[in-house]
């Protein structure tokens, strides 16, 4: 979302009218993109179900039919299928998909991957130009046979590091005052993760993690930073380990180097990425860091 966002702030207004098009899921609406008009699409959601992706892919198509756009830009797995769809049937001159990470990989059930990578390979036909934020994601592509070489980009991801740099030098009395905003003592250890609550992200396997670290050392604090679908989820099972006054779930923060900043540990369970932008951040503070290798 960051990158996106990024990319909309940095057009020119002037020379470019930009419409966003979220998921009816999105929880996190941006306030700060002035003169971008945001559209929602209540039927494009992430699970897969067949009559709201026929009702998305109508919706969008009618959009983009109507607004007449020069250019559509698509993001992520299922608003990139049906978004780059609906501007082919609209007859949009130009197509453009960004890869933020790889939607057929060997963590889903072979045959699911299978139907992935050849929806991904009919998608690329009419698909103008790809933009991926690594060398490695764009070469796993090729291989699979989606796009061609020259029709490629590497744009690796921009981020702002210089909030970082700033709180890795907050003082103690400093990290104190934020603890104790999640109602945490200064002796508290804290391990954090920075990731939206979804299951690539592999909340479950940290909350495994922590059941058994704070079962050896009760000052342990796991805090998760981010919002998702999943958090029921993850509630019902922090009650169920027994683990609510030691898991917290922050919500989405606007204010994530903060929080960050009280990391004795940053940790990231994902099973897959592109780029971890969290993890480049960690190492502008200096975290200790332990990952799954993605």
């Amino acid at each position: 979302e960051r990158n996106t966002y990024f990319s909309i702030k940095g057009l020119d207004k002037n020379k470019h009218e930009v419409d966003l098009v979220i998921g009816g899921e999105s929880n996190t609406i941006p306030d700060d993109l002035e003169g971008v008009k945001i559209i929602k699409i209540d039927s494009l959601r992430r699970d897969i179900h067949p009559f709201d992706e026929i009702k998305a892919l109508f919706q969008l198509y009618r959009l983009i039919k109507k607004r007449k756009y020069h250019l559509v830009h698509t993001h992520l797995a299922k608003g990139g299928m049906l978004g780059r769809l609906a501007a082919k049937l609209a007859g949009t001159p130009i197509i453009v998909h960004s890869l933020h990470g790889p939607l057929f990989h060997n963590n889903i059930n072979p045959l699911v991957r299978f139907i992935y990578e050849n929806l991904e390979r009919f998608s690329s036909l009419y698909t103008d130009w790809f933009i991926s934020v690594g060398e490695d994601l764009k070469s796993r592509y090729l291989k699979a046979g989606i796009g061609k070489p020259e029709n490629y980009s590497l744009i690796r991801s921009g981020m702002d590091l210089e909030k970082f740099r700033k709180v890795s030098n907050f003082s103690e009395k400093e990290i104190k005052e934020i603890k104790r905003s999640f109602n945490l003592s200064s002796n508290d250890i804290i391990i954090g993760m920075v990731a939206s609550l979804e299951p690539r992200k592999g909340h479950k396997y940290a909350i495994e993690v922590a059941k058994e670290i704070i079962k050896k050392y009760p000052e342990v604090k796991f805090l998760f930073v981010g919002e998702g679908y999943l958090r029921t989820h993850l509630e019902e099972m922090i009650r169920r380990e027994n683990l609510q006054n030691s898991v917290i779930l922050t919500g989405f923060r606007r204010d994530i180097e903060r929080v960050m900043a009280i990391f004795d540990i940053l940790i990231l369970t994902s099973l897959w990425e592109g780029l971890p932008q969290v993890l480049v951040q960690g190492a502008v503070l200096g975290k200790p860091m332990v990952s799954f290798a993605v």
